[in-house]
Parts: C-alpha cells; sequence; structure tokens
C-alpha cells in the first residue's frame, strides 16, 4: 500500500521525527516499509500488507497502529449527518450467504463534480478519470472500503448478489474481455451482470462524462471466493486486494457517508441497505498469560485496557481477565487470545519484550525400533560391500501399470496423493524393488562388476497395516545385488543360485544379530521370479523375502544380468527381537578364516549357515557365503564359507580361533555329517 505521510498525520498524531527513523516504527509495528518516496512536497511510503490484514489497507487502519503504540487520539474523518430515509428506485436483494453487507447510496452527478478541498492534495491531477471514481479510489485509501459505481441510467430492473452456475464472460471495466468461473459472486440486473463482486464492474454500466446519476456500491463479500474468482480471471484490483484479506464488516454504509459529505455539489437522493453479519466475537484471556508472554509479572490490567481499546477492542476487565470484544475490522482475522496477545506486544514493540528460553528437563529417550535395526544391520550390510542409497517415496502411473500386469490387486493397494504437484507420479510406493532395479541397472551400464544396495525407508499402502505403529505406511529394508559377488574375483561371473544362497546367508546374518530363530520357506511374491524366491519366517512371521525379480520385470527394465532382490520388513524383526541392546564399536581386530564344505546337493547352503549359527561358536561375529564349485562326477557341492572372529575386550590368538574352528568342525560332523574339503 502507497501511505501519504500527510494523511495518516490527519487522522492520528505521529511523532516529529525525521523520515529514516520513522520508518523503524512502521516495521517495529509490523508494517514493513518496502521504499520510501519523498519529493514534490509529499512522503510517500511503500508499505508491504501481511495477507491476513485487510484494515491495514487504508490511512485508518495504519493510523489504529499508532494509536495503540503512543496512545494518541484519532481523528475520525467527518460524515454527514445521516444517510437518506429514503429507498432507492432501484431494489436489491441478496441470494447468496457470501454476502454480507450490500448498501446502494443514489446521487446525482452534476456535469462538473466538486470534492471537497481538504482531500485535493491527495488526488490525482493527471488521471483522467470520472471526479466520482477518483472519490471512491480516495475512501479506499483513507478508510479501507472498496466502493463502485454504477451509471443509474444503465441498470434494468433490480440488483442481485448471486452466485454463478456456469462461466460466463464479461468485458470488462478496462474494456478487455474475461472469464467468470462458475461459482463466483456477481452482481446483476435484471438482463445482464454488472460486475464481478469484490473484483470488477463491467463496462456495460460504468460512469462517463454524460452519466447524470449514479448509483454506489458499498458491500462485504466473502474473501474465499473474491480470491479464487480474482485468481481465476487472472486479475488483482485495488478491491479484490482488500477484500480477499477481509473487509471492515461494518463499514460499507460509513464509506457511503463519507462520500457523500466530500461530493461538495451532489445530492444523496436515497440509500438502500440489506445486511446479514455475523456476530462479533468475545475474547476472555487470563491476566497471567500476558504476563507470561510478555515476561513481565507486574503487567497491570489497566495498561492492557488503554492499550487494546486505542486498537479498537471493546475491554472489559472481569477479576484477573480480560473480556475483549473483537472490533469488526478484525473479524476475519482474529479467532483466539493469540492474536490478541500480539496485537498487545505490537503496541509495545517486540523489541521491548525481554526474550527468556523457558527451562526445560532433559529425559531419556529411547530409540525408534528403525534406529535400533538400523544400528544393527548396517555394520554387516557395509562389511559385504552394500552401499546405501536413498530413492523417491513415489512413482509414475506407469510404473503402476507394470505392477499390474503382475499382479492387478497388488496395484490397486496404491495409495494416491490428491495434491501432488506433478500428476503422473502421485503413486507412493508399495515396493521399492522397481527404483532399487533402476538403480542397479544404471549403474550396471558403467560396465561396474558388481553392485550392492541397501535402503532404509517406508512403503505404503491403501489397505493399511494393521500390526505397526501407522496406519497405511510402514518400515522396510531393501536390498538388491547384480553381478559379482565379491567384485575383485578372478574367476567368472558367480552364478544364480550361489548369488541366491550369498544373499540368503547375508539375511541369516541379519536375523542371526538379533537372535531370533527362523526357518526358510517357499515363497510367492508377485514381483519375483515364481521359482526363485523364499522368505524368511519365524513365529508364523513373515520377515523378510527374497529372490531373482521376475522375468517380466527383468524384460521390461531392461536387464540382461540377473537382479536378487530382498525386502526385510522391520517393525516385525523389532517386535521378535531378543534382548541384543548392546552394539559395540570394536576396536580390536578381526582374525578371518575361509572354509570349504562339501555340501550335499540336496542340503541349500543357507542351511549350513544356520546349522553355523545354531552352534554359537564363541567369538563368531558373521559367517557369510563366498564361493561354490561342482564336480560332475561328485554327489556333493564344495561351498566356500567365510568366518569372521573378534572379541570386544582384547585380541584373539589365532590359538584360540583354532580351538574354536576345531570344535565347530566336530560339531557339524557329528550331527550333521558335514565335512570340510582336505
Amino acid at each position: 500500500m502507497k501511505l501519504d505521510l500527510a494523511l495518516l498525520k490527519s487522522i492520528v498524531a505521529v511523532p516529529e521525527i525525521p523520515v529514516s527513523e520513522l520508518r523503524h516504527v512502521f516495521d517495529d509495528l509490523g508494517l514493513e516499509v518496502e521504499g520510501i518516496e519523498d519529493g514534490f512536497g509529499k512522503v510517500i511510503f511503500n508499505i508491504e500488507t501481511l495477507a491476513n490484514r485487510g484494515d491495514h489497507l487504508s490511512a485508518l487502519g495504519i493510523a489504529r497502529e499508532f494509536a495503540g503504540r503512543y496512545l494518541k487520539p484519532i481523528s475520525y474523518p467527518a460524515l454527514i449527518s445521516a444517510l437518506p430515509s429514503v429507498a432507492t428506485n432501484i431494489p436489491i436483494k441478496i441470494a447468496t450467504e457470501y454476502c454480507y453487507t450490500y448498501s446502494l447510496l443514489a446521487m446525482d452527478l452534476p456535469q462538473t463534480l466538486q470534492l471537497d478541498s481538504s482531500i485535493q492534495k491527495y488526488l490525482d491531477v493527471e488521471s483522467e478519470q470520472q471526479a466520482i471514481v477518483k472519490l471512491s479510489n480516495y475512501v479506499l485509501t483513507e478508510l479501507g472500503q472498496p466502493t463502485h459505481a454504477f451509471d443509474t441510467s444503465k441498470i434494468e430492473g433490480e440488483l442481485r448478489v448471486v452466485l454463478s452456475s456456469e462461466e460466463e464472460e464479461i468485458i470488462a471495466l478496462d474494456l478487455k474481455k474475461y472469464l467468470v468461473p462458475t461459482s463466483s459472486l456477481l452482481i446483476k440486473d435484471s438482463k445482464k451482470t454488472v460486475a464481478v463482486a469484490g473484483v470488477i464492474g463491467c463496462a456495460n454500466s460504468m460512469v462517463t462524462a454524460e452519466t447524470k446519476s449514479v448509483l454506489i456500491e458499498s458491500a462485504v463479500f466473502c474473501p474465499t471466493h473474491v480470491r479464487k474468482t480474482a485468481r481465476a480471471m487472472g486479475l488483482s484490483t485495488d478491491a479484490s486486494y482488500l477484500f480477499e484479506r477481509g473487509a471492515d464488516i461494518h463499514l460499507p454504509d460509513l464509506a457511503l457517508s463519507r462520500i457523500a459529505k466530500l461530493a461538495v455539489n451532489a445530492n444523496a437522493l436515497a440509500f438502500s441497505s440489506l445486511k446479514n453479519l455475523p456476530a462479533l466475537l468475545t475474547i476472555e484471556i487470563e491476566l497471567s498469560r500476558f504476563r507470561w508472554h510478555l515476561n513481565q509479572p507486574t503487567l497491570e490490567l489497566d495498561t492492557i485496557q488503554e492499550k487494546l481499546s486505542a486498537l479498537g477492542y471493546q475491554v472489559k476487565l472481569k477479576g484477573e481477565k480480560i473480556s475483549c470484544l473483537v472490533p469488526s475490522h478484525r473479524y476475519w482475522n482474529v479467532k483466539s487470545e493469540a492474536s490478541i496477545i500480539e496485537d498487545y506486544c505490537r503496541t509495545v514493540g517486540f523489541n521491548s519484550i525481554e526474550a527468556i528460553i523457558p527451562t526445560t528437563v532433559m529425559s531419556d529417550v529411547s530409540d525408534h525400533p528403525s534406529e535400533y535395526l538400523i544400528e544393527a544391520f548396517e555394520p554387516i550390510l557395509t562389511s559385504q560391500g552394500f552401499t546405501e542409497v536413498v530413492t523417491r517415496s513415489y512413482y509414475s502411473n506407469e510404473e503402476v501399470d507394470l505392477i499390474a500386469e503382475l499382479d492387478n490387486t497388488l496395484a490397486s493397494q496404491h495409495l494416491k496423493i490428491i495434491n501432488s504437484l506433478e500428476g503422473a507420479y502421485s503413486n507412493l510406493k508399495l515396493t521399492n524393488i522397481i527404483h532399487l532395479a533402476k538403480v542397479i541397472n544404471r549403474n550396471l551400464r558403467f560396465n561396474l562388476p558388481s553392485v550392492k544396495i541397501y535402503e532404509f525407508g517406508r512403503i505404503f499402502n491403501n489397505q493399511g497395516f494393521p500390526k505397526t505403529p501407522y496406519q497405511l505406511e510402514k518400515d522396510f529394508l531393501t536390498l538388491a545385488f547384480a553381478g559379482r559377488w565379491y567384485d575383485n574375483s578372478w574367476k567368472k561371473p558367480t552364478g544364480l543360485v550361489e548369488n541366491l544362497g550369498n544373499v540368503s546367508g547375508l539375511l541369516q546374518s541379519l536375523f542371526a544379530k538379533l537372535k531370533i530363530n527362523f526357518e526358510i520357506l517357499p515363497s510367492s511374491h508377485p514381483l519375483l521370479h515364481p521359482g526363485r524366491q523364499s522368505q524368511i519366517v519365524a513365529n508364523q512371521q513373515t520377515l523378510a523375502v527374497f529372490g531373482s525379480i521376475h522375468p517380466l520385470l527383468k524384460d521390461r527394465l531392461g536387464f540382461k544380468e540377473e537382479m536378487i532382490f530382498a525386502e526385510v520388513f522391520l517393525d516385525e524383526c523389532y517386535q521378535l527381537r531378543k534382548l541384543n541392546s548392546q552394539f559395540q564399536i570394536i576396536d580390536y581386530p578381526a582374525i578371518k578364516w575361509d572354509l570349504t564344505f562339501k555340501v550335499p546337493r540336496r542340503v541349500a547352503a543357507s542351511r549350513v549357515l544356520q546349522v553355523i549359527h545354531e552352534a554359537q561358536p564363541q567369538y563368531l561375529k558373521s559367517a557369510v557365503i563366498v564361493d561354490s564349485f561342482d564336480k560332475p562326477e561328485e554327489h556333493f557341492t564344495r561351498i566356500s564359507y567365510r568366518f569372521l572372529f573378534q572379541e570386544a575386550s582384547r585380541t584373539l590368538s589365532n590359538e584360540e580361533v583354532d580351538q574354536v574352528i576345531a570344535k565347530l568342525l566336530i560339531t557339524l560332523k557329528e550331527q550333521h555329517q558335514l565335512e570340510i574339503v582336505s
């Protein structure tokens, strides 16, 4: 808003200080000054107003802030003694709940309209606007009430405020065509639309040099409807800018009275008004709330009453309470005690309020289940060469269609984002297989011999997850792997069976870390290869699924190599874990052993890992599959396992590890008929 300092001074006493210092007063009152025009005998403040403060778009509204700060009286602009008691010849009707007041003042319009001399210096003398239009604009700046003048001779029948039921094209005052959307507030006479309420008038009823009488409209419209209509039309007028921020619901008739006072040689002939005004809100506040917010334990009720009254509140004292009737110019944005306390704070200045950080009591906060499992799992994952990635939480409609080809029921369980920035990417992921597959494929194109990635995150499902803390989302760990398990190996790339065993061994190491007893069973995940997948189950709950990706996915995503995917459900893991709360960073070196066993071909390599963990060898930190080899003439497979031994409090000796290995080999041979390759 552009505010003439002289106009402000005509309403309230302003400190006689340099303009540069006065600027800081504006800023401290919450009226941010973007710039000052100082010249030709005028000082104009360009003020950036807040989106919810329509009252700050006028000299009177800003004068109230100075009155509250300096407790100076406001000189309200002069009005006529009374509006005409005769109703206008043009009947008015409000046919929508979104118009709160609609008033009309009928005035004759002399060929040369004379305006009060006291406002001449505030008018734009170079403007070619009609005098009545200039007067309307001035009252908007002075009081903050938009008004609009119709040429009476161009109005046919009654004037009605209605909510439109269809789109409509108008020619506005600027002689441009606009498309007015459905559900807009319109002013209509018996035959046509004469204005878009709160936004702009139409050319078919505009005032011209030939106009002899006018109907001056002054109203209050719903801010939301005005905002939506103005945005849809691509318009922002002075009227719409104010109405969007909330107009004073009691101001329309006063604005017409002010216009009648300033139009010196025009006669106010008739006046009509319809009102559907909401009740003003009364808010009670404990004195202790003011004192607490301002850090002023001795603040008195009388001081608060004096300040708030200067801002327009009607204040009554009730013991240790303050009862505040919200003024009509703040109807739209004062709904709680916080707004009133903020208003008081501005009167004294935020810089004068001592900031005190409240005391707090620090208490131990237990780790989130996911944090517990991340701390447990990450050392194992990174030790096997896996790298953490972070992918998006959503994917495209095309990817939903791809999932639907494999399982239409699964695809229907996507959670849709209603207000997504990109409509094509509005599906929250219910699996991470596509995201990780794309990361794997992108890296393989750079001729990397091995890609191992993992991600901790969440999946989403519109069916919900009843056994988790969240209604529609679930914590997960996902793994993906393609290529060689050991990328520095000299031998040819490992085969699919061996890689499945490697991934199985890794997963079993994770669950062994939590001391969960589990078993490996067949699985039927729709996005994995039907014959190359398994699930890890404990206590009749699925903790993880893993396997080769489905051939259709492999084909659609352009894979040439096999990719193995695993999904671990963290909530279930956390619920089933046994106490193992200490995860230490061990500074002492580990001892690594590689052993190759003769494993019968009917026994899965992962089963051997399970047997090893069940034996609970002393000092064993992890055991994984590293290699496998078949000879056609042998009835067993040579499978190599890597063991890692470590102690938290000291360095292990080779003799200690030798003893553990010897004991383990005896157990494996006697109980499970497993022998090492000599």
